[in-house]
């Protein structure tokens, strides 16, 4: 029998042109769509009394057709159709549309009567696609505007290097007990699931401290502290759909996605150690963040940036000369007088100078307080030294490591200058063991970190065969997800 095999072959002509706009394509289903449509305006609003004037648009808005950057002002125009009130819009009190809004300001506050004033669309507003918002007028709804968030700064209330509250500032006063999970205001609230900081857990209300006033334009969030000392830490903060939080005219906030908050560093930067070992005098100072001598964020620092007690009578009594001032690592190492003995350990002070070290955004480096460190002053007067026998270890590598071979890490081999000592390690079981969970050391988005001294090779343990050579295993929990067929998403070795 004869066989007959057909071809399908598809021609295409010559003539293809790319596509001349938005190239942006989504799939949805298993289909691609092109997302050619423009960004509409779902209103402008305007409250009485106040100089602001809010616009929501259906989607994220940006100030190019890259999909990023603030909406112009010359992008948008006022006529002013009513003799009293807001005659022109003078700028932005927020320009960044990523959560779909923009709020703008006026020269005059709202009145009433403005309902006939227009706010004219011009050009410049894009969708993320770079579909650009048609030119178009629109007149201003009066009504009660819902509050915004114009500031999120970070808080290290008990001055220990570790950041422990956000300072939210709004344009509007609030209605504090309208906070998912408030008491009253003496008492920290309870967690709530729909307020995030990333990283951090229990996110609560604080209206216990002494900076909070009931019922202002601003809301304290306190989480419990975790990770590295490091007060210029600023957590991605965000909310769920239901924030829950009013403000004194009934509106509610809208929900805070994490391109339309810019967190800021509000938490001072810390000195929190001073060490050296015994029989040598170069003394190393460490703070919470990298730190200078100039309020903009530069100079290396000086020895007029710090006070030195001697309190015991031998060793070191007074410094000589810094040989490292740069502090951008957050560390410098100051040369003493006389090598230290052991008894200046815990007894000699240092502390810095107020208003003479900064961080990179100018905010004036203070001493930590005890809590911080065993050597910190309960007041944050000073810190103590802390004369040591030995050198400490240094990490030279960090690998990442698949012990298991299933496409997602779940070790990571570190490699010191000198050999360690396992026993030292936090939650040290024994040699050939897994050991218990440390909150002492931390791998950025993985938890349960422990050491592990398991001898068997992978896939069944790391290989460590060696006791107290210069090698550590970390073993950490996988992230959590299928790394196969459809998933592959969910590997992270690469």
């Amino acid at each position: 029998m004869k066989k007959v095999v057909y071809f399908l072959v598809l021609f295409f002509t010559t003539h293809c042109r790319e596509l001349s706009g938005p190239k942006r394509v989504i799939f949805r289903e298993g289909f691609a769509t092109l997302d050619t449509t423009p960004p509409a305006i779902v209103g402008v609003r305007a409250e009485a009394g106040y100089n602001q004037i809010l616009v929501e648009f259906d989607e994220p808005v940006f100030g190019t057709p890259n999909g990023n950057g603030a909406i112009p002002l010359s992008a948008l125009g006022y006529t002013d159709n009513n003799a009293a009130g807001a005659t022109a819009i003078t700028g932005f009190l927020d320009a960044n549309g990523a959560d779909k809004i923009i709020v703008l300001t006026t020269n005059h506050n709202v009145v009433a009567g403005d309902f006939a004033d227009l706010v004219h669309f011009t050009s410049g507003i894009f969708d993320a696609a770079g579909n650009a918002l048609s030119p178009t007028n629109r007149n201003i709804t009066i009504a009660a505007l819902p509050p915004q968030l114009t500031s999120a700064e970070t808080m290290d209330t008990d001055k220990n290097g570790r950041i422990d509250h956000y300072k939210l500032t709004f344009n509007r006063n609030l209605q504090d007990n309208t906070f998912p999970g408030y008491l009253n205001s003496a008492t920290l609230g309870t967690p709530t699931a729909q307020w995030q900081v990333a990283g951090k857990s229990n996110i609560r209300i604080d209206p216990t401290l002494v900076e909070d006033n009931d019922n202002d334009n601003v809301i304290y969030l306190r989480f419990d502290e975790a990770g590295p000392i490091d007060t210029a830490e600023t957590p991605d903060l965000t909310t769920g759909g239901s924030p829950g939080l009013l403000a004194s005219n009934g509106a509610a906030l809208a929900p805070l996605v994490s391109a339309s908050v810019i967190e800021t560093d509000g938490a001072v930067p810390l000195l929190y150690d001073a060490t050296e070992k015994a029989g040598e005098r170069e003394l190393v100072l460490s703070f919470s963040e990298p730190v200078f001598t100039q309020s903009d964020g530069t100079g290396n620092l000086q020895l007029t940036d710090f006070n030195y007690t001697n309190s015991h009578a031998g060793g070191a009594t007074a410094f000589s000369a810094i040989v490292e001032p740069d502090g951008s690592d957050r560390g410098i190492t100051i040369q003493m007088d006389a090598n230290f003995v052991n008894a200046d350990h815990n007894t000699d002070r240092v502390s810095v100078v107020a208003n003479q070290v900064f961080d990179a955004r100018g905010l004036a480096a203070e001493n930590c307080r005890a809590g911080g460190t065993g050597h910190c002053e309960a007041s944050g007067n000073y810190i103590t030294t802390r004369i040591t026998a030995g050198d400490a270890p240094v990490v030279v590598s960090a690998e990442t490591m698949d012990v298991d071979k299933n496409g997602k890490i779940d070790h990571i081999k570190l490699v010191f200058d000198v050999p360690v000592n396992d026993a030292s390690f936090p939650g040290f079981v024994g040699n050939n063991h897994l050991g218990s969970v440390t909150p002492h050391w931390f791998v950025s988005g993985y938890k349960n970190v422990r050491i592990d001294t398991r001898d068997a090779a992978p896939p069944m343990g790391p290989g460590d065969t060696v006791t107290n050579d210069n090698t550590i295993y970390l073993a950490f929990d996988e992230r959590s997800g299928s790394c196969a067929d459809n998933y592959l998403f969910n590997c992270d070795t690469g």
